[in-house]
């Protein structure tokens, strides 16, 4: 009986600065602004899901579409459920709250300030790049209900049990693309006028498939979502690689529907030929060798000037939006080759929920914490005593109501019960 004390007694000095610390951070969340909460669960949810986001192999393009789909949501719902549903903050008591005061009145909504304006200027030069591809489209004319190619796309929209008007056009552009700026519409290359059927069958089949898993909405979401990040770049990383998880799933659909995976494999090596785009050279490793401290510090200054200068890249990148996700068919053959069968009869949601939740739920614990005054402490017989003249009270008085009730009953001071008054404990 008396060691558990003892052990208390020794661990408390030890314990006491943690609280101490504890309590102190919690009192800076505290003395910190709504709005900068929520700023600040946004920053601390970018960092888990860039950590959590390593764990992602090539191969597992299922798993990595839908941590990315799951990461845009969580960015967008976690900063408004903190910022407008202060009462699901984690409660931590102590006994004396410490005062704790703003280092200035005009430093957060400074930094808010910045925050929103950088985002405004992003989110409007992305809608000049979507309305200024809004325009180039209503340019273009559109191929008759008659046409053959027409014809064909309306056969795949019936294979895919797509039923919704899409239109199509050929564009000088050097890639297919698709389109739900004001309407839904399919833009194919010039030269793919005079390219054989199963080609062009193919070609439609992959920008229907587009449609069918709902890629315009999220690659909207997407950039959207980059330009209220816009200070981290590694959003706007993601939103890329959204896209390219996005062609994957399309790429499966379409195969699936093609129905023949040797000729649709063998239609998208044509097309690359046929495309000839540039193609993207792979970085090389470099060997390692054994370096010196002066030249180990020399390759980290180096290092952090490269990530600055791919900061402002980034951010100038942002400036100026692409409205069109584009298709790459060379990443597309080499993402082909890497994708396992075993992965589509795996249930990644599991996963999915685990690394986001954890996510979410550490930048909401982290961040969502308020301090309150230590309760008093209640004697339990006291508690006690009033739980049970409450009962009592009340089983008198249904005594008394079906004394009233019964038959020839008479409501007298025999029938009611004074309430019960118990005496106080002397201690």
């Amino acid at each position: 009986m008396n060691e558990e004390p003892s052990i208390l007694e020794h661990l408390l000095p030890f314990l006491q600065p943690v609280f101490d610390v504890l309590i102190y951070a919690v009192g800076l969340l505290d003395a910190l602004p709504g709005y900068i909460r929520a700023m600040l669960a946004a920053v601390l949810l970018v960092w888990l899901l860039a950590k959590f986001a390593r764990k992602i192999q090539d191969q597992e393009t299922r798993f990595a579409e839908l941590f990315r789909k799951s990461a845009f949501l969580a960015l967008v719902a976690l900063p408004l459920i903190v910022a407008f549903f202060p009462g699901i903050r984690m409660v931590v008591y102590a006994e004396v709250l410490p005062s704790i005061n703003s280092p200035t009145q005009y430093l957060w909504p400074g930094l808010f300030a910045i925050w929103n304006l950088g985002a405004l200027f992003s989110l409007y030069q992305l809608y000049k790049a979507h309305r200024q591809a809004r325009l180039d489209q209503q340019s273009l004319s559109a191929l008759p209900a008659h046409s053959k190619l027409y014809g064909r796309l309306q056969h795949w929209q019936r294979r895919l049990g797509n039923h919704g008007d899409i239109g199509l056009c050929f564009s000088s552009t050097q890639r297919p693309w698709h389109s739900q700026t004001g309407q839904k519409l399919i833009g194919l290359p010039n030269a793919a006028e005079h390219w054989p059927a199963p080609i062009q069958d193919l070609l439609l089949l992959h920008e229907l498939c587009h449609y069918q898993k709902q890629s315009p909405r999220w690659h909207l979401l997407s950039q959207v979502v980059a330009c209220a990040y816009w200070p981290f770049p590694w959003v706007q990383g993601l939103q890329a690689r959204l896209d390219e998880s996005l062609q994957l799933s399309a790429d499966e659909l379409s195969e699936a529907c093609y129905r023949d995976p040797m000729g649709y494999a063998r239609g998208l090596r044509q097309i690359d030929q046929r495309l000839a785009l540039p193609k993207r050279s792979a970085p090389k490793r470099s060997a390692e060798v054994e370096l010196s401290l002066r030249d180990r510090l020399t390759s980290r200054v180096r290092h952090k000037k490269a990530g600055l200068q791919n900061y402002l890249v980034a951010l100038k990148a942002l400036m100026h939006p692409e409205p069109l996700p584009h298709w790459d068919i060379t990443a597309l053959l080499a993402q082909r080759e890497l994708r396992e069968l075993v992965e589509r009869h795996s249930d990644p949601y599991d996963r999915v929920l685990l690394l986001v939740g954890q996510a979410a739920v550490l930048a909401v614990v982290l961040t969502g914490t308020t301090l309150r005054p230590m309760p008093p402490e209640e004697d339990p017989w006291e508690k006690y005593v009033e739980n049970y003249r409450q009962i009592e009270n009340f089983h008198r008085s249904i005594e008394a109501f079906e004394a009233k009730r019964a038959p020839g009953g008479t409501e007298t001071t025999a029938n009611v019960s004074e309430p019960v008054a118990l005496p106080k404990s002397s201690s």
